[in-house]
This record gives C-alpha cells, structure tokens and sequence, in this order.
C-alpha cells in the first residue's frame, strides 16, 4: 500500500503531498471500518467535506464525534491497531497520543515519505496526520452513512448535510483560533446548496457548548472587532444565524484567510469567486440584512 500510496502522489506532482495524504487518510478510514469503529463515531469537519462531497481542498486532519456505543477508553487501542494496520502496509509510522478536554487527539507520523517525493531536504522529516474524537459533541446532529471509494472502498458514518453546515457556520463563529478553511467551506456550502438551512438545535447547541460572547473575534481586523461577539438574543431564530455569520465575515482578515486557503486548494481558478463581498451576498441571498 506504500507503493501505491507514492505512485499516486507522483501521478500528480503539483499537488504531491495533498495527494499521498488524501491517499492514506482515505486507508486509515478502511483500517477504522475494519475495526468497527465506522458505526460508533461520525465523521466531519473538512475532510468529511473532501471525502463525501469532493469539496474543492484538501485537508489535514481526520475529525470525527463520538456516537452511541462509543467509550472513550477504547480509543487509545483502537489507535494502536491502526497503527500496527499501517505497519503492515509497510509505512513507517509513530504513534503519538493526546487528550485535550473532551477531545482525543492521535497523531501519525510517518518517515521516509516526502523524502521518497523529494519534498525536503532531510530524510527525518515526516508527514503527520491527526484523528480527533470529540467526546462531547453537542447535540441535535443527524447521521448518515455513504459508501466511498476515493482509493479504497470504505462505508463512512457521518452528519448529514445540515448538520456539516451546523458545525462549520458555529465554527466561524466560536473557534479558538483562526482558520481562513472554515470560511471556504462556508463559501462552498452557500454556493453549492443556496437553500440549505443548518441544523438549528445543533447550531444552537454548538454554540451555548463554546461561546465566545467577550474579546475579539478570531481573525478580526479593524476598528469593528467586538461586534463580531454573539448576541444571546439572536440565538435560536431561523434566520438570525446568517447574521451573526455576516458581522463575523465582514470583521475577517480576508488577506489572512486567503493564504490559508490558497495552500490547500486543488484548483486555484476556484478562488477567483472566493471573495469577501461574494461571501457576503450568499450571507443575503435569502432576504436577510447581515450589515
């Protein structure tokens, strides 16, 4: 599966690393599948979003919430079986564990790979790739489940599209750093789905789990930086969520976002839509006011 894994990265030389990450992301969901653990935990975040949806970027990490049937005392061994999964397919790989709050973190880290695509200049450094649990996911989420085939067939466990959008639109708003990636995920949701509405509990959840209701907004600029705080009373009303998203968008350090973004885009035409003003008339789209 090494092999496999560096041709298909070679295939593609301009976007190398994204592509043998991609691959072995997509071998680690099989490893998970073959340990059960695709019917206890529900895949999300961006990755979610590349797999299931082929969002136009690629991403770093495997982000999942734990579902019913899930302990968290499982997880350290089940870590430790994918490893030995991807021993066995001839990587070499480290496994690091973290517990952060109520997430589990696992990282992987894996030698010799850029080396074997020329991609740096020292042999000891390693491509790492991190899967996280969150063990407190707030509720309301509604599940799904899709057989994909990217490489290798895997049947995925994952929140639907309501859902995705729920945490991605609560994640611009509460995140405790900045990641210009939530909003071309946001960008992409509202352009490819304009009707779609997230899933308000969930949403709602999401945010009373981590407000962040004083200070600056993360990635903020300018003389308007605290208006981007949430207002308690616009919570929970149907259309009130594209307002808060408007005054977090227009707050944004777009130049930031830009060059996050830019390094993980598969096709970089598709940013010339990307836009601040674009953003916010997807935010208006449905007749609500977000100046």
């Amino acid at each position: 599966m090494k092999d496999i894994a560096l041709q298909v990265a070679r295939e593609r030389p301009s976007l190398g690393l994204h592509a043998l990450r991609e691959y072995i992301q997509n071998y680690v969901l099989w490893l998970m599948q073959k340990e059960g653990l695709n019917t206890r935990l529900f895949f999300m975040g961006g990755t979610a979003l590349r797999f299931l949806w082929r969002i136009g970027r690629f991403s770093e990490d495997l982000d999942f919430s734990a579902g019913p049937g899930w302990e968290s005392g499982e997880f350290a061994g089940a870590m430790r079986k994918i490893e030995s999964g991807l021993a066995a397919a001839g990587y070499d790989v480290y496994l690091c564990l973290r517990k952060e709050r109520t997430v589990r973190r696992a990282v992987f880290r894996f030698a010799g790979l850029m080396a074997a695509l020329g991609l740096v200049g020292r042999r000891e450094q390693k491509l790492a790739i991190a899967l996280e649990v969150d063990t407190n996911p707030p509720d309301g989420a509604t599940g799904a489940k899709t057989l994909v085939n990217p490489h290798v067939p895997v049947l995925i466990q994952h929140y639907d599209l309501p859902s995705l959008l729920a945490g991605k639109a609560a994640a611009v708003l509460t995140r405790e750093y900045f990641k210009g990636r939530d909003y071309y995920d946001l960008f992409w949701f509202l352009s490819k789905w304009p009707e779609l509405e997230p899933n308000l509990p969930m949403f709602n959840n999401a945010l009373a789990q981590k407000p962040n209701r004083e200070g600056t907004r993360p990635g903020a600029s300018g003389a308007g930086r605290r208006r981007g705080v949430i207002d308690e009373r616009l919570i929970g009303e149907k259309r009130n969520w594209r307002t808060m998203l408007g005054w977090t968008v227009r707050e944004a350090n777009w130049k930031a976002i830009e060059t996050d973004v830019r390094a993980f885009i598969e096709d970089p035409s598709s940013l010339l839509a990307f836009t601040q003003e674009n953003l916010l008339r997807l935010l208006e789209a449905q007749g609500t006011a977000v100046g």
